[in-house]
């Protein structure tokens, strides 16, 4: 269950009531094995246990569809596998500071962070930065690249379902 707030500028703030994303476990997981192993994408965050996710990413293996960690709600030290196990790791600026220890609130500082990220074991870096954009780079090509966002006016950045 999640409670969220739109900020007048359009902004969301997320609370968060864990419940039932806590009891997913790795025998949930395995009880999913075809499923998993079938996907084309596979999305994670860190409102359920790592233990779990990482036991998926390791069931799933490479070059089966691909798999995204996003970071939220944010951790100062996530298990160093998750970030090797995953194809994209994607954070926001709040997330890189945490994990990466420094202050990430404008283009270059993002550029920065990327590559602290990928120094950590990270395949692809995606950091999400709001009206500035995202900042992007791989292993491949460890050169940052930025997104632009066009300016616009947000009213809301919460989806219903």
């Amino acid at each position: 269950m999640a409670q969220i707030t739109v900020a007048d500028s359009g902004e969301n703030q997320i609370v968060i009531a864990a419940g039932a994303n806590h009891e997913l476990s790795p025998s949930d997981v395995d009880a999913a094995a075809d499923a998993i192993h079938a996907a084309d994408v596979l999305i994670f965050q860190f409102e359920t246990p790592i233990e779990t996710t990482l036991h998926t990413l390791k069931l799933k293996g490479k070059g089966n569809g691909v798999s995204i960690v996003n970071a939220a709600p944010a951790i100062e030290n996530p298990d160093p596998q998750l970030m090797k196990l995953c194809d994209v790791f994607c954070v926001n600026e709040t997330e890189a500071g945490m994990i990466v220890r420094d202050n990430v609130q404008t283009v270059e500082c993002a550029g920065r962070a990327v590559g602290k990220l990928l120094d950590m074991g990270c395949n692809k870096v995606i950091l999400t930065l709001g009206h500035q954009g995202a900042v992007f780079a791989t292993q491949e090509d460890r050169t940052p690249i930025h997104v632009y966002s066009p300016k616009m006016k947000a009213v809301d950045t919460t989806v219903s379902c």
